[in-house]
């Protein structure tokens, strides 16, 4: 414990010249108005969460090939990332658990071998290579760059698995059928039920139901195409 004690990052702010009433005042608003890290910043230095360290791995090896935000937890429309370490995070979740909530507490890969989890997290995020658009990361025109959708594949994945008794590979491989039926644009008709004409994009989609809603619809376009499948 020591030893990741002394190891262990912490952030720190000095201030220079300050009288003794300021010193007070500072010590007084620091109590009363801080304000709790986002999530950005736990998943970029939490070494007590696995998934936080294994998504910190991945971006590595991945941040050559497509660009992730290492401290935002969300991303405008002008950020030129594809994805967040937070967003990472939460679709190793939905993939290896099923659970689509900001999840706390200890991981369950659910029969997955220690040493498959890292090969099985990259096939994930590189298959959004193959199946995404260019400028994926425009996110005025594509839905692909943001997490909800991301989170969305990440339990297709999950209920891929689960329900036709494959391994989380070829239920990765699966996803490749979206390639040519998911133009990935605001305005595809999957979906269509959370498109707002004015604003020209969705809206009120990142609920569990909306998650849901859109992981039936890409379930459905596999099954139809892939066929023999027991979804």
């Amino acid at each position: 414990m020591l030893e990741k004690l002394n190891n262990y990052p912490i952030s720190m702010q000095i201030y220079l010249n300050l009288n003794t009433q300021q010193e007070r005042q500072l010590f007084s608003d620091i109590n009363t108005e801080r304000r709790e890290l986002h999530g950005g910043l736990i998943v970029k230095y939490d070494k007590r969460d696995q998934y936080s360290e294994l998504v910190r791995e991945i971006s590595h090896d991945l941040k050559s090939e497509f660009e992730i935000e290492e401290t935002l937890s969300r991303l405008s429309k002008q950020n030129s990332a594809l994805t967040t370490l937070v967003g990472m995070r939460r679709c190793l979740i939905a993939m290896f658990e099923g659970d689509l909530n900001i999840k706390e507490g200890e991981e369950s890969y659910q029969e997955v071998k220690i040493n498959e989890i890292r090969p099985i997290a990259i096939s994930f995020f590189r298959k959004w290579l193959e199946i995404f658009p260019q400028k994926a990361n425009d996110r005025t025109i594509y839905v692909s760059g943001i997490t909800t959708i991301q989170i969305v594949l990440a339990n297709t994945v999950n209920q891929l698995k689960r329900n036709n008794n494959i391994s989380y590979i070829e239920a990765i491989n699966l996803l490749s059928i979206l390639k040519s039926e998911c133009t990935w644009k605001h305005t595809d008709p999957i979906f269509y039920a959370y498109y707002d004409k004015n604003k020209k994009r969705l809206v009120d989609f990142s609920n569990t139901t909306a998650i849901n809603k859109f992981t039936n619809s890409f379930l459905e376009i596999i099954e139809e195409k892939r066929g023999g499948l027991n979804i």
